[in-house]
């Protein structure tokens, strides 16, 4: 009863949806439990939360060779490859009528999805078979153990006996 009243605190508290999402150049886009950032070989480019009134989340991104535009909320961020430098927080008028936003024509915007999903369900089914099934299945071998016993005890005997009778019919009358 206690495993069930804090799972769903565990399940809040681990981290099973955090992923990193390669998205090229060296460049990924980090998803953790309290927020997101984009990082350049480990190391933080942006951060929405760090930005206030930005809810601390990347909604979508694009890439090109030279820029990485992102949106977080109702914010956008311009990355560029070349010095990992910053141009942001900007409204979504200001961004289309930035220079380089305009040169870049159109974006394949993209939102960031996590590449192995279905890794949290394995998780919770792991905690789940842990907490409460590992006992569960303890109990079950221990009743598998104990039924093999005792059938190798009922088979022994009766193949004991089985060679009794065997050997009696053999043996000549005295």
């Amino acid at each position: 009863m206690i495993v069930l009243l804090l799972l769903p605190a565990t399940c809040l508290a681990a981290p099973w949806g955090d992923y990193e999402l390669p998205i090229g150049d060296g460049y990924s886009i980090l998803v953790f439990t309290e927020g997101a950032a984009c990082l350049k070989d480990g190391r933080t480019v942006l951060k929405p939360d760090d930005y206030p009134g930005i809810e601390p989340c990347i909604s979508r991104y694009a890439t090109t060779k030279q820029h990485i535009f992102v949106q977080a909320s109702t914010a956008f961020f311009l990355v560029a490859k070349r010095d990992d430098s910053l141009i942001g927080p900007l409204s979504g008028a200001e961004f289309e009528q930035h220079p380089t936003v305009l040169a870049s024509g159109p974006l394949d915007w993209r939102q960031p999805q996590n590449p192995h999903p279905y890794r949290g369900i394995l998780l919770l089914l792991l905690v789940d078979v842990i907490s409460s099934g590992g006992v569960t299945l303890l109990w079950a071998l221990g009743l598998w153990a104990c039924m093999a016993i005792g059938l190798a005890f009922v088979a022994t005997k009766f193949l004991l006996k089985g060679r009794r009778l065997r050997d009696m019919k053999r043996e000549p009358s005295r």
